[in-house]
């Protein structure tokens, strides 16, 4: 369902269909983010880590990080290892993306970096 929301759905060509997808999603990360923070994220590392086809395009991506960035919150102190893997892959894939993933890594980063913040002022220096 995620994998729908995150491709099919928020690149259709109807705005109304992207918004609602968006909204969707959110809602999953929200009703289902405490029980399965993990399995969630396993799915956003495939839009994270592609680099070709659906799963490459921006529009993907920049969903991705949006939801990455409200799953960050349920992931919590006990993930860390996980959120520092995803702040990494943030980081690493920025200087080679579009202006709209940017801005939404940017938007996506404070969440994640909370929970390390020594490891994130390394990085953000």
């Amino acid at each position: 369902m995620l994998t729908f929301l995150i491709t099919k759905s928020c690149q259709d060509n109807n705005e109304e269909v992207r918004d609602a997808s968006a909204k969707a999603a959110l809602a999953l990360i929200k009703s289902q983010g405490e029980n399965y923070s993990s399995q969630l994220l396993q799915v956003l590392d495939i839009f994270l880590n592609a680099t070709t086809g659906v799963a490459a395009n921006d529009a993907s991506k920049d969903q991705a990080v949006f939801l990455l960035g409200h799953l960050a919150h349920y992931l919590g102190d006990m993930a860390q290892k996980k959120l520092i893997i995803a702040f990494d892959k943030l980081v690493e894939i920025m200087p080679k993306s579009s202006l709209q993933v940017k801005k939404a890594i940017c938007k996506c980063i404070p969440q994640l970096a909370k929970y390390f913040p020594d490891k994130a002022k390394q990085y953000l220096t």
